[in-house]
């Protein structure tokens, strides 16, 4: 009998030590992150009874580190006791709230993982990194031939007095972001020709700095064009031979006849122009503006068929005509009465004109 005692006493103190080692105590979620997230997220745990802080030891308790997203929503990272951990995006603190609850009631494993054993300083730190903005897109670097262009082209252009003019062009540029800046030049020559009574050559020399903004149109690339720069034009005088001065010839002399073989070679090459004799050449500089629009058509790999069409000014010329020298001495054979003065004035400069182009271009589009 004292024995039964002694045994039903001994299990009556072992069950009163395990009931007041379980005796139930609050499990918390412990909420860290971005202010606003934090302050919505705890606000919504209120309403679920869940209460917030560190989980004492013994416990079951979680953390929980919340974030606005990019998106408007919220990212939330969840780590409890076992270092199980997981990570997701909500679309509100109402819903993040549910989710760090379910944590805490969660049972798959029994209870041993919910216990709060980790300090919270040490579950933040080894915890899964911050949900931050996504990375900017990398760029891959450019080849070495997109980075910039060279071009070649023949150009045919007709100025606004209806002369018409041969010449090439060559340019190049450097790509800065979507545009091409760099440089062009160009050189053309009119035929010559027959004006009145008189003969003329021209040819101009023009700079540019180009600035260019491709756009991709299929397998082609259209390219708007602006140029700034100055242009040199040069007028000059084309004389045909000058006349014969009479033979002279001694008194009584039967055999002295006409005048001698003609040695003079006609510089003009226009056939039937006259000889001014004033050796007439004059060369003016003005600014240029030009608009153009290229057409790039490919060939092959960073090699392109170029088509250019270009509208180009050149304000402040010499519009007015060249005109010839009063003569001052009648004896001289270039000499020409003042009344042909007009028929031997040369044509004075354009203002503008039309110019198209075909060339290669290499390297970028």
């Amino acid at each position: 009998m004292t024995v039964r005692r002694a045994v039903v006493a001994l299990w009556l103190v072992l069950s009163g030590s395990r009931t007041g080692s379980a005796e139930p105590c609050a499990a918390r979620a412990e909420v860290s992150g971005d202010a606003a997230a934090v302050a919505r997220v705890s606000a919504e745990l209120a309403h679920l009874g869940v209460v917030t802080g560190r989980a004492s030891p013994g416990c079951r308790g979680v953390v929980a580190q919340v974030e606005l997203d990019v998106e408007g929503g919220l990212a939330v990272a969840v780590r409890d006791g076992s270092r199980r951990s997981e990570g997701r995006v909500v679309g509100d603190a109402a819903i993040a709230a549910a989710w760090i609850d379910s944590w805490l009631h969660d049972d798959l494993d029994g209870t041993a993982w919910l216990v709060a054993s980790v300090p919270a300083s040490v579950v933040v730190h080894e915890g899964p990194p911050r949900p931050s903005a996504p990375p900017p897109p990398v760029v891959a670097e450019r080849a070495l031939l997109d980075r910039f262009a060279v071009m070649v082209a023949y150009e045919q252009s007709w100025s606004d007095d209806g002369v018409a003019a041969t010449g090439a062009s060559g340019a190049i540029c450097l790509r800065v972001g979507r545009a091409c800046l760099g440089g062009r030049a160009r050189y053309a020559q009119e035929a010559d020709r027959a004006v009145n009574l008189t003969a003329m050559a021209r040819s101009d020399a023009s700079v540019f700095a180009i600035a260019t903004l491709p756009f991709v149109a299929g397998r082609m690339t259209l390219a708007p064009e602006l140029g700034l720069g100055v242009g040199r034009r040069s007028t000059r005088r084309l004389d045909g031979c000058p006349p014969e001065p009479p033979p002279i010839c001694p008194p009584n002399d039967p055999t002295c006849g006409g005048a001698p073989p003609s040695s003079c070679i006609d510089s003009s090459g226009t056939g039937g122009t006259g000889y001014v004799g004033d050796a007439f050449s004059r060369t003016t500089l003005t600014p240029r503006i030009a608009a153009a629009v290229r057409l790039a058509v490919p060939l092959f790999d960073h090699v392109w068929l170029d088509g250019l069409a270009s509208v180009t000014f050149a304000p402040f010329g010499h519009t007015g005509s060249f005109a010839a020298s009063p003569v001052v001495d009648p004896t001289n054979p270039g000499d020409v009465p003042v009344t042909e003065l007009s028929l031997l004035a040369l044509p004075g400069e354009s203002s503008g004109g039309l110019l198209l182009g075909v060339g290669l271009r290499i390297g970028a589009p």
